[in-house]
């Protein structure tokens, strides 16, 4: 479990930029259209995980 949650911290990282830069780029309108993106984004690092282990 250990060696998946060290693959899975640089992927993370690279996710949660993404989410950052997109969240800076769009407007507030876009806001809830960005959170359900992350739901998904999160349910996929979720099985990614999962796979890992």
């Amino acid at each position: 479990k250990g060696s998946a949650a060290t693959i899975g911290v640089p992927k993370l990282v690279q996710i949660a930029k993404i989410v950052e830069c997109s969240a800076k780029a769009s407007e507030l309108e876009d806001l809830e259209e960005n959170f359900a993106t992350m739901e998904v984004i999160l349910q996929r690092i979720e099985l990614y995980t999962e796979q890992q282990q």
